[in-house]
Parts: C-alpha cells; sequence; structure tokens
C-alpha cells in the first residue's frame, strides 16, 4: 500500500487512460490528480520558516500577481530596512504566540502559521512606516513616469512597512530621508546650472544667433533713432505754440489798456465840458 501511494504522477493519471485487462489492474486504486500530488509530495506541517526557500515565502504572502513586484522591491531595498521588517515581524508574532517574557517564543514561528503574520495589517496605522515616510519624502513630479504601478508599489510598501516603529527607527528615516533630500536638490541645481552655462556658450558661438543678434541692434536702433526724433520735433512745435499763446496774451492785454486810456480821456472831457 505504501509503494502503492509513493508511486509518481505520471504512473497514477495512467490508470484513469489506459483501461487494463487484468483483474488487479481493475482492482487497482485510481486516484484523482489532487490525490496523487498530495501523495506524491512529502508534507512536513512543523518545518520552519527559514528553511522554505525566499521565493516560495513571497508568493506564499503576496501571490502571483505581485510576485515579481515585491522580489524587485525586496531587492532594491537596504539591508537595515529588511532586518527591520523581519525582527518586527518575528517578534510580533512572539508576543501573539506565546507572550513577552518567553525565551523560545521563536520556536512558535512555523510555516503553517506564516498567513497570521500580515492579520489586521490591511491598512497603514499611525505610526507605521508609510505614514511616518509620507510626511517626509520628497515629491518630485514628473519623475519615472508610467515605469511602474503606482497603487500597485504602495499596497506592497503597505503591506512590508505596516509594522510599529521606534523613536530610533524614526529618527533614523527621518535623518535618511532628509539626506536624500538635500543630495537630490544638489543634483538638480548642479545640472541647471550645468545646463544654463552650455546654453550660454552656446548662444555665444552660434553664428546665426550673432547675425541675428547684430541685425535686431541694428533695425531697432534705427527705430529708436526715428522716435527720437519725432518725439524732439512735437516738443519743438509744442514749445512754438506755447509762445505764440504767450504773445496774444499780451497784445490783447495791450490793446484793452490802450484803450481803456481813451475812454478814460473822453469821460474826463466831458465831465469837465459839463
Amino acid at each position: 500500500m505504501v509503494q502503492c501511494l509513493k508511486r509518481s504522477l505520471s504512473s497514477s493519471t495512467l490508470n484513469h487512460v489506459v483501461r487494463r485487462k487484468s483483474i488487479s489492474g481493475m482492482n487497482t486504486l485510481h486516484r484523482t490528480y489532487s490525490q496523487s500530488s498530495v501523495y506524491s509530495t512529502p508534507m512536513n506541517i512543523s518545518q520552519n520558516l527559514n528553511n522554505e526557500s525566499f521565493q516560495e515565502f513571497y508568493s506564499y504572502l503576496n501571490g502571483d500577481e505581485y510576485y515579481k513586484k515585491v522580489g524587485l522591491l525586496w531587492e532594491n531595498l537596504p539591508q537595515e530596512t529588511r532586518d527591520i521588517f523581519i525582527a518586527r515581524v518575528m517578534s510580533k508574532k512572539c508576543v501573539q504566540s506565546k507572550g513577552r517574557n518567553s525565551i523560545d517564543c521563536l520556536d512558535g514561528l512555523k510555516y503553517d502559521v506564516a498567513s497570521e503574520l500580515f492579520d489586521g495589517c490591511k491598512t497603514p496605522t499611525k505610526n507605521s512606516y508609510l505614514h511616518f515616510q509620507g510626511k517626509l519624502a520628497p515629491h518630485f513630479y514628473g519623475v519615472g513616469q508610467g515605469k511602474y504601478d503606482a497603487a500597485t508599489v504602495s499596497r506592497i510598501i503597505g503591506r512590508i512597512y505596516n509594522q510599529e516603529l521606534s523613536l530610533d527607527d524614526k529618527r533614523r528615516l527621518k535623518d535618511e530621508t532628509m539626506e536624500i533630500y538635500r543630495n537630490v536638490v544638489r543634483e538638480r541645481l548642479y545640472g541647471a546650472k550645468q545646463y544654463i552655462e552650455i546654453n550660454n556658450i552656446k548662444s555665444k558661438n552660434d553664428p546665426y544667433l550673432s547675425t541675428v543678434d547684430t541685425w535686431s541692434e541694428k533695425k531697432i536702433g534705427q527705430r529708436v533713432e526715428e522716435i527720437n526724433s519725432l518725439i524732439r520735433r512735437i516738443e519743438a512745435k509744442q514749445e512754438t505754440l506755447t509762445e505764440k499763446k504767450k504773445k496774444k496774451k499780451k497784445s490783447i492785454v495791450n490793446s484793452i489798456g490802450r484803450h481803456s486810456k481813451k475812454l478814460v480821456k473822453i469821460l474826463s472831457k466831458k465831465n469837465i465840458d459839463s
């Protein structure tokens, strides 16, 4: 019976395809595909988590949909961040299983309970890495758009970093984030200065631009001179008009004075005669 159960998958599936004529063949146990795979694959429920391969562990946690993206994200993370993540998950499981004061609490972390590692961690808490990092991270728009799915990456980060952080972890992450921010700003300022200097040198050495500049200076200079001469003419005309107005006023005043003197003389003569 043990030999029958440990047969390979191919030999057991032949019972479904080929009909045997012998009596022993007719009495053979016909097993389904799932039963064959269960019997032919050895199982060890108490197998430790560290003995499992990394790929199977992450495929089990996140599913085939996020398998490649989780692997890529995990490889790009710094080693300290990985250690913090693994330590937090293991300590959380130890506290849940046997308590804080247990020395051998890590022995309770088995592969059969790996699905419970992320229970109750679907949304980031207030002290989680995702919530804390969102306040500090620099936001540069238009960088790497279309390369990765932002929603998928956010979900993966939320799953990995949704653990409570200590004050030391927060300070360290804050310092790292500020250092990255300063480096990025420095690089961008340096690149902008180089771009401006290169463009200035190119514009000075470009013969086409130099001819355009000389032509524009010549034409603009001529137009400016014409406008200045026109302004001078208008000002001269205004001065002549004001002079004429002044002379006119003086002549009118003089004529009024003469006429008034004549009237005074006439009136004085009439008074004497009367």
